[in-house]
């Protein structure tokens, strides 16, 4: 069982009005979930190291996935997009982790923080 981590500094949003747009995806299928928005997770660089998709419906979509050369693919229901999104823009640094063999994904913060602590930088 390997657990990948990838540690991100950038992100990029795209909200799609319909599936079939998506930069990432094939048209949708019968009794398939609408991607409804991506985040695409990168370094520095611009080097994009996860992806983060939301549908909307948690029972038909897509399950996580690892593509070629350890690039973990995470979905979520598109419910959780506003808490993702807060936790990008608030918390750092960030990662997106997957296990390789159950598939079971999530996006973490790093380092442990104290009750209340506020990150620099960032109003409450």
């Amino acid at each position: 069982m390997a657990v990948i981590v990838k540690q991100f500094t950038r992100f990029e949003i795209a909200y799609h009005s319909l599936a079939q747009f998506a930069l990432d995806t094939i048209p949708p299928q019968p009794e398939s979930a609408k991607l409804e928005a991506q985040i695409f997770c990168s370094q520095e660089a611009d080097i994009k190291v996860a992806l983060i998709r939301f549908y909307d419906n948690a029972d038909l979509m897509p399950t996580n996935e690892v593509r070629s050369v350890d690039f973990p693919v995470i979905n979520y229901h598109i419910d959780r997009f506003k808490d993702i999104y807060n936790m990008m823009l608030n918390e750092r640094p960030l990662e997106v982790r997957i296990d390789d063999a159950n598939k079971a994904g999530a996006i973490c913060t790093t380092e442990r923080e104290d009750i209340g602590e506020q990150d620099p930088g960032f109003p409450l």
